[in-house]
């Protein structure tokens, strides 16, 4: 039994047609006004109403109709590059992201489930020949691909994208053959993309770093901006930046900070535990190190604070001469399990890795800076119990910074770290137990890899894995191909 969520190109519709010639039953789902059965065997529903899933799945179960295969094209799209933009985000998130999650969680509450496999279709998510038009907005539904096993045990993922042409009546009939070839075997590969009649797995290459000698981006008394600069892995950098090349640092939070005239008032009123006060002697200590620093409250993901940090920036050290991008949200509340997740949770860390991009992308646009430093995440990579979410987020950030290296005059990196530690109060969450903490590295560790990495050059994504990465992989991302497709 097949149900195919079908694009409006028509791909869905074609490989209904073969699959139903072939003698299979297939079941046809589109976007639509409300929820619905037209006819017999298609369904309408409305993409970013959980309800509408949730009585898709009910009412195929109580029929037994599950279906053992579920071919998601909503992420299929005519191949013209839309201006990237929050408004463009959100639409394709319920087309995407979020359309999977939902159905995740409406599979997820049905009783007596055979195994079901989720292939999730796109195009524009891969950077494979150089030459694609790529959406980052689409590249969180890997996100979704990578989590969802990790959560449902009935369910396996695999994502496909594949090259769209503009002729899309030939296109349609090609892409239909060519991904039922790809279904018609056992998943090898959860993650694959279609260039013509080339199929690429995605892979990771090990590499060594040299330790820089005298050659390096930063600058002795250089200007850097760096977004949440208060938290944890900020202040390290703000700390490591003062110490080696007496930085002129700009420091941007969300949270209020006090005038530099009330700090010691401040201290003198507060305990030692109490947030700002930790922060401000963070920022004492930087200024012992001979660095200038400026504080400012400035949320990421609005541009008309950004514009002003930037030009306060500019008043008071002149040139900026790179960004770090550290911003992101730590505490336990934004990390939930699938079931339990809503659109609020998610956009938590939407706002400073998704939103916060676009603005650093518009201000930096004219600011000739040595580099931008995006800090992603492993979980791009592994994914984690309770971290759909989060990990969409990083996704995204990595594709971001692949599209803007196509015509950007400066150099984007996005870095998947894997855990740093940072004392009790400044770890970045806490649900993914102790499976991890063993991989965590040293402050010492991660600048590090942090110089090599600046001193390495241009390059659009670095992955930090202080463990074997391969066996990693094994463990998060393949462990069911073996169970279910033997």
């Amino acid at each position: 039994m097949w149900m195919i969520f079908s694009d409006r190109l028509g791909l869905g519709r074609r490989m209904a047609g073969y699959l139903t010639e072939q003698g299979n039953t297939c079941i046809l789902v589109t976007v639509g006004k409300k929820f619905g059965q037209p006819r017999d065997g298609e369904f309408t529903l409305r993409p970013a109403q959980f309800d509408d899933y949730f009585a898709l799945c009910r009412e195929l179960s109580e029929s037994d109709r599950m279906p053992n295969k579920i071919v998601h094209l909503w992420s299929v799209t005519q191949a013209n590059e839309p201006e990237t933009n929050s408004d463009l985000f959100s639409g394709v998130q319920n087309l995407g992201f979020y359309s999977l999650i939902y159905l995740a969680k409406a599979i997820g509450m049905q009783d007596n489930l055979d195994p079901i496999e989720i292939i999730i279709v796109s195009n524009g998510v891969h950077a494979v020949t150089g030459t694609e038009i790529l959406h980052p907005e689409k590249a969180t539904l890997l996100g979704a691909c990578k989590s969802i096993p990790q959560e449902y045990g009935m369910i396996a993922c695999r994502a496909i994208d594949l090259e769209v042409s503009s002729n899309e009546v030939k296109l349609t009939e090609i892409l239909a053959s060519q991904l039922l070839a790809e279904l018609a075997g056992p998943l090898s590969d959860p993650i694959v993309a279609y260039r013509g009649d080339e199929r690429y797995a995605q892979t990771y290459e090990s590499m060594h770093l040299e330790r820089p000698t005298t050659d390096s981006l930063l600058r002795r008394k250089g200007v850097y901006l760096i977004t949440g600069g208060l938290g944890g892995i900020g202040s390290v950098l703000s700390k490591h930046l003062a110490n080696t090349v007496q930085a002129k640092l700009a420091l941007t939070s969300r949270s209020v900070f006090p005038d530099r005239k009330g700090w010691k008032e401040w201290l003198a009123t507060h305990g030692e535990s109490d947030r700002t006060s930790i922060r401000i002697r963070k920022v004492q200590e930087l200024e012992d190190l001979a660095a200038e620093v400026l504080v400012l409250q400035a949320d990421i993901a609005d541009y008309a604070q950004m514009k002003q940090a930037i030009a306060t920036v500019q008043a008071r050290f002149g040139k900026i001469h790179g960004v770090i991008h550290a911003a992101g949200v730590s505490h336990i509340e934004a990390f939930n399990a699938i079931q339990a997740i809503q659109p609020n949770h998610c956009e938590m860390h939407f706002r400073p890795k998704v939103y916060g991009l676009y603005v650093l992308q518009k201000i930096l646009k004219e600011q000739p800076i040595d580099f931008c430093v995006l800090f992603s995440s492993l979980s791009a990579v592994l994914a984690g119990l309770g971290m759909a979410a989060y990990t969409a987020a990083n996704i995204f950030m990595d594709a971001f910074a692949d599209k803007c290296n196509r015509t950007a005059a400066i150099c984007w990196t996005s870095i998947d770290w894997d855990q740093w530690q940072l004392g009790e109060s400044e770890k970045r969450h806490g649900v993914l137990g102790g499976s991890i903490e063993k991989f965590a590295m040293r402050p010492a560790e991660g600048l590090e890899a942090f110089e090599r990495i600046l001193a390495r050059g241009p390059g659009p994504r670095i992955v930090v894995s202080t463990g074997d990465l391969d066996a990693r992989l094994r463990q998060w991302i393949y462990f069911r191909i073996p169970d279910l497709y033997k």
